[in-house]
């Protein structure tokens, strides 16, 4: 799957419903983000110390931060982690789940349903390669995601009556295998056998690889990288935070950079080049504009078709010109001239209407 747009590029058996076995955890790391404050720190209950394998060796009264407990579910896969986020956030580990599943379905992971936070074998806990990918490229883009699941290694803090510092490795060892890889995550059960959630980037190219149920899921994720790579071409049409024009406001030659929100990236066999249009609407051409401010939308099209569009964004802050100041400074004389003059003559009508009635006293 190509990371910007969401397109498939290959796939295979991509609905089957299989056991993810801890790809589960991506989900369950989008709600810990959408849903918590990874500053808090959270007081282990009684459920995370009984689950095996616990991984962090969670106990009854150990306190660790939210933000650790994230880490230590990406980085290490801990099913005791995972339950104690789950009951921070939800109050319970099963409201947690059923909060996971709705959000699966919201997030369009149609074929998705789990009824554990962590992955271990459970009747009717399912997903797809596709829905994993789905959630894979939305968790992708949370920076604060990307940057956990590309770890090697971290350290976390728990603390009870002392604190105790522990260094963990990633299970994910497709970080290592792999030169362009940069995330995410695996999982593994006996019933659910090797899977795993990758991603790479190459030369700025960004893919979302997903396999079930493999034998060599190191082999089998590189094939499906090194087939995306050496056989389609990328190309840049936008790519968030570089402007892709400049917009001269009226009258003053200062130019504002328009930045597109999201990066729209067509790629295509590389043998074949298809006919790209690029659709430019600016629908707000004037300050004032506000750094971050929509002024506009981007549209791409591919042989005639819509590929992607993103908002166009002002890339910097720009008051009105002097010109416009003065202009609308200028009507506000004149309407505030017009209205004492008004008021001037409704004045000497009452007037003379005051002093015609004296008269015919």
């Amino acid at each position: 799957m190509d990371f910007a747009s969401g397109r498939v590029i290959w796939a295979k058996n991509e609905q089957e419903r299989l056991p993810p076995a801890s790809l589960t955890k991506i989900l369950t790391a989008i709600l810990i983000l959408e849903k918590g404050n990874l500053e808090d720190v959270v007081t282990v209950g009684e459920k995370p110390s009984k689950v095996e394998p616990s991984a962090l060796g969670l106990k009854p009264g150990d306190k660790i931060t939210l933000r650790d407990l994230l880490t230590a579910i990406l980085v290490r896969s801990a099913n005791d982690a995972a339950i104690a986020a789950a009951e921070y956030i939800s109050g319970s580990e099963d409201e947690f789940v059923s909060q996971m599943n709705e959000r699966a379905k919201e997030l369009g992971a149609l074929n998705t349903h789990f009824v554990n936070c962590h992955g271990l074998p459970a009747a009717n806990h399912y997903s797809t390669a596709l829905d994993i990918a789905i959630l894979a490229r939305y968790a992708l883009n949370n920076p604060i995601f990307a940057s956990i699941v590309a770890l090697k290694k971290a350290e976390i803090r728990i603390w009870n009556k002392e604190e105790r510092k522990l260094t963990i490795e990633s299970t994910n060892k497709f970080l290592s295998f792999y030169p362009y890889a940069n995330g995410i995550k695996t999982g593994y059960t006996v019933e659910a056998g090797r899977c795993l959630a990758a991603s790479a980037k190459k030369e700025g190219w960004q893919l979302i690889a997903v396999i079930l149920n493999s034998k060599d899921v190191w082999k089998d994720a590189k094939t499906l990288f090194e087939y995306a790579f050496n056989n389609f071409q990328p190309y840049f049409v936008a790519r968030s935070g570089a402007p892709i024009s400049y917009l001269k406001t009226n009258g003053n030659p200062q130019e504002i950079p328009l930045i597109p929100l999201s990066d729209i990236v067509v790629f295509y066999p590389k043998n074949q080049k298809p006919d790209i249009e690029v659709e430019q609407e600016i629908f707000k051409k004037h300050p004032p504009f506000k750094a971050g401010e929509k002024v506009g939308t981007l549209v791409v099209k591919v042989n005639g078709e819509i590929w992607g569009q993103t908002d166009i964004l002002a890339g910097e802050n720009s008051s009105p010109t002097f010109s416009k100041i003065l202009s609308s400074f200028s009507l506000k004389i004149a309407f505030i001239s017009i209205f004492i003059l008004f008021l001037l003559k409704l004045w000497e009508e009452r007037k003379g209407n005051n002093s015609l009635k004296f008269n015919n006293r």
